[in-house]
């Protein structure tokens, strides 16, 4: 049995959508004082918001010409000191429908270098202000009995000192999407998150995360982040939770998993598969591609595959040569990593975790996509060890002999998440492609008739390959 202390962790709040800005400005009060006339502690000790003049700089002003999400850039993180969310608590829950998404259409953007350098700080970051907030806040008996009596007595105030209302929280803007994190210290959560609902807010959990994740092509941490502590964990229990699937099956309902060719049917074995593609390069194990501009150097050469654009402008075969050559000049130590990829299946079927994400041939790629030939069906494999040479009969029928358990198709990497996209219409899915595969497959695609992104999908239970469009996704992690 082991026990963790979590009394001084952060909470963190996620908000999506484009009013999301709006109900933080309802719920969040700034603090605009001069912090040089905030009381000091009764003893004559300055207390820790004392010293807070670049919340007040930074934050305290810039927080009026809050309008618009698009005003800041990606990835801003904001320090502010609010007061407690109770106090400005409606009587009942209010929609979302008299909060202006944006309101000011005249607003510039904001570039970088126009935020203020104190913008980011924040006493959160203190361990001895996060155990103040939390030892000064006052209950909710306490703080309900103030309520009543200022019902009672209209003349009454429901006013709190500073040391009790004063609550140091950060702000992080989305990179993907339009959101905010919103992060406190421990002891607010419950006072923040009743605010929040008071004000509009429909709450959600991981399972709401995980589809609006899917939805935009992005990978989840830590599940999809195969390459942290948290990562490797949440492998170890879904393989636990596969295996015992697998195994209160009787033995004559289980799949037969040598005959689907599928090696490693409750993990994603992501270092076995680095050492078939990439031999010499598993020196310090497989890990995920974060370098940005690589990244987008991919991203940009796969989507001038895309069927949509026109034929005037796709990468002629010089620029594609050229444009390649330059990425595996920079790729020659990157050989080990993965490169995070969102998959949109053209067909039916939803692919889930451990699918395979297949290289396809010169046919598969030249072949039309409504005919049979363009999904191809893995032979079946002979469960026992057999040569090539002497037929053999698995389970009464006649099957294609191997000595090993390779598929037909080489495998590229294996899907982390999928779903079925309600604003697609097709089943999408997330997962990470070894970069020695990506760069074998981009000149085949760049040579086929078609010139689109094409990979094949085979599920582990599944013996049918499915045609899917790839993309490379700029964010890894969250």
């Amino acid at each position: 049995v082991s026990v963790h202390c979590r009394r001084d962790e952060l909470c963190r709040f996620s908000l999506h959508g484009p009013k999301s800005l709006a109900v933080l400005r309802e719920v969040l009060e700034c603090v605009t004082d001069d912090p040089d006339n905030l009381p000091d502690a009764e003893d004559g000790s300055a207390e820790w918001w004392s010293g807070s003049s670049s919340w007040q700089e930074g934050a305290g002003e810039n927080s009026a010409t809050w309008h618009d999400h698009s005003v800041f850039p990606p990835r801003t993180v904001a320090g502010l000191v609010v007061r407690d969310p109770r106090v400005g608590l409606p009587d009942k829950r209010r929609g979302l429908a008299g909060l202006e998404a944006a309101a000011n259409h005249d607003q510039t953007e904001l570039l970088v270098q126009d935020i203020p350098a104190c913008f980011p700080e924040s006493p959160l970051w203190n361990a001895y202000v996060r155990r103040q907030v939390k030892a000064t806040k006052l209950t909710e008996q306490q703080f309900n009995r103030r309520r009543a009596a200022q019902r009672d007595s209209p003349d009454e105030s429901c006013e709190l000192d500073l040391s009790q209302s004063l609550v140091p929280v950060m702000l992080c803007n989305h990179s993907h999407g339009i959101g905010w994190d919103l992060i406190l210290p421990s002891g607010w959560a419950m006072a923040f998150w009743i605010s929040l609902v008071y004000h509009g807010v429909r709450t959600g959990g991981q399972q709401e995360i995980r589809q609006y994740r899917l939805e935009a092509g992005l990978p989840m941490f830590p599940r999809d982040s195969f390459d942290t502590a948290a990562g490797s964990e949440s492998a170890r229990l879904q393989r636990v939770a596969d295996e015992g699937s697998y195994l209160r099956h009787p033995p004559s309902k289980r799949l037969s998993f040598p005959q689907l060719a599928v090696k490693h049917p409750f993990h994603l074995a992501w270092n076995e598969l680095l050492s078939e593609l990439a031999p010499g390069s598993v020196h310090g194990g497989a890990f995920i591609l974060r370098e940005a501009s690589l990244l987008r150097q991919l991203h940009q050469l796969v989507l001038s595959f895309s069927n949509k654009r026109k034929s005037s402008q796709r990468v002629d075969s010089a620029s594609f040569t050229e444009e390649l050559t330059r990425i595996q000049e920079r790729s020659t130590s990157l050989m080990s990593s993965f490169v995070p990829v969102c998959v949109e299946v053209s067909g039916r079927g939803v692919f889930e975790h451990g699918a395979l994400i297949s290289l396809p041939t010169v046919a598969d790629l030249e072949a039309s996509p409504s005919s049979s030939e363009a999904s191809p069906v893995q032979p079946r494999l002979c469960p026992t060890s057999c040569s090539v040479e002497r037929p053999c009969l698995c389970d009464g029928e006649q099957s294609v002999l191997c000595a090993s358990s390779n598929p037909s198709r080489t495998t590229m990497g294996f899907v982390c998440n999928g779903v079925h996209s309600l604003s697609r219409g097709s089943s999408v899915a997330v997962g990470f492609c070894g970069l020695s595969a990506l760069l074998a497959w981009l000149p085949a695609v760049h040579e086929s008739r078609t010139s689109s992104p094409t990979v094949l999908l085979r599920s582990r239970s599944s013996y049918q390959y499915r045609r899917a469009l790839l993309r490379v996704v700029l964010e890894p992690s969250v």
